[in-house]
């Protein structure tokens, strides 16, 4: 259920509200039904028929309930045709931004190729394609429908569609975290054929070989990589001891969502564990697992008997963002009537992707050089969903 996830304020309950409201309607009317049945059974009248009777004016108000309705999705039609910004799309019965444009057309061309998204969409919708998985999504792959969507990920598909990062940032790195499952044979075996407005397509190619980096279980009951900046795929060999209803949780240094303050909740009922990390400096870097939600959160809780490790090779921004290890030096590429290539305009400011290194990096009072030899001190900085502006 949506609501385990703790997303009841972002709108995936909206299907559940309605059939919540359906069923008390329809709940309502069969009660007051058999009330009706049961006094007229005591009168002269328990030969009528309740619901002959009740049928015309229960679709009148239905009719009428559902007119500001009609009207809306008409105004709305209407304003779709005459919108320069809009396209029709005869395979979904609607219009799109004309940003999908592109998509939609690779999508039809390409229809007869074997397709499996990350999360069911445009792609699919317009190749009319349901996939293997009986799920819609890879987060929704719970219990041993994951085995399911690993099977279909396993076959190596002709495309795979997932999100980019500037999508979801915090979203789309924890989905990175917690299904490596996924990601892991995307990696491998994939290489990004283009992108849409918010995904990532996949076209699958050459197996990419991973090399192993130095990892060591250290004497904190953590692990150790020594290696340059990047991403890896961490393996883990361990035994855990806490209670039933505690997690281990280990540092990855990528999935910031919500609390998860760089920490990956890892299988406490399995002995291996298999994830991506990021290493932010050259050198040693360390990885320190903990136990919440029990008294024994000391290191007797658990036991990491082996660790092996690679280098993920695979350098695209919009799946491993080098903001992650890195302070970004570029301003972003946009350009529109107020920015050139991420630099302002009309003012003296400029904006880079946010993360942590950059909110850190372009903070008040620091000073900045420019490619032309300029230095320049920033008097403020603002954080804005995806961006860090300096001014």
């Amino acid at each position: 259920m949506a609501i385990v996830g703790g997303h009841r304020d972002l709108g995936y309950l909206l299907s559940f509200y309605f059939w919540c409201k359906a069923t008390a309607l329809f709940g309502t009317i069969s009660f007051l039904r058999a009330v009706a049945v049961y006094i007229l059974a005591k009168s002269s009248l328990r030969h009528i028929d309740v619901w002959h009777y009740a049928a015309i004016p229960m679709f009148v108000v239905t009719v009428i309930l559902s007119l500001p309705t009609i009207r809306n999705y008409d105004m709305a039609k209407k304003s779709a045709q005459l919108d320069p910004g809009r396209f029709y799309v005869y395979e979904l019965g609607g219009y799109l931004p004309v940003e999908w444009r592109e998509y939609v057309t690779q999508a039809r061309e390409l229809k007869e190729l074997s397709v499996l998204e990350e999360y069911w969409g445009l792609w699919s919708a317009i190749a009319r394609k349901h996939g293997r998985p009986p799920v819609d999504s890879v987060i929704h792959a719970l219990g041993n429908i994951r085995a399911v969507f690993h099977n279909a990920i396993s076959r190596l598909p002709d495309l795979v569609i997932t999100t980019r990062y500037l999508t979801a940032t915090d979203w789309q790195q924890w989905s990175l975290s917690t299904n490596y499952w996924f990601y892991k044979p995307l990696m491998e075996n994939y290489a990004p054929l283009f992108t849409s407005p918010t995904t990532i397509v996949w076209q699958r190619a050459k197996s990419k070989n991973m090399p192993p980096v130095s990892c060591l279980v250290n004497k904190h009951g953590g692990v150790t990589l020594s290696v340059l900046p990047g991403y890896y795929e961490m393996s883990l060999q361990l035994k855990y001891l806490g209670e039933r209803r505690s997690l281990l949780m280990v540092r990855n240094n990528i999935n910031f969502a919500a609390d998860a303050n760089g920490y990956l909740s890892l299988n406490p009922r399995s002995n291996t564990a298999e994830f991506p990390v990021i290493a932010t400096r050259a050198g040693e870097n360390e990885y320190d697992l903990k136990v919440i939600g029990s008294d024994n959160n000391k290191n007797n809780g658990f036991s990491v008997l082996r660790c092996t490790a690679r280098k993920i090779v695979v350098e695209d921004p919009e799946i491993l963002p080098l903001t992650n290890y890195r302070a970004d030096n570029m301003a972003y590429n946009l350009s529109d009537v107020s920015w050139l290539n991420g630099v302002a305009r009309n003012f003296p400011g400029f904006f880079v992707l946010y993360s942590r290194f950059n909110k850190d990096e372009f903070l008040a009072g620091k000073a900045i050089r420019f490619a032309n030899g300029e230095v320049r001190h920033i008097n403020r900085m603002e954080l804005s969903g995806t961006r860090c502006s300096s001014f």
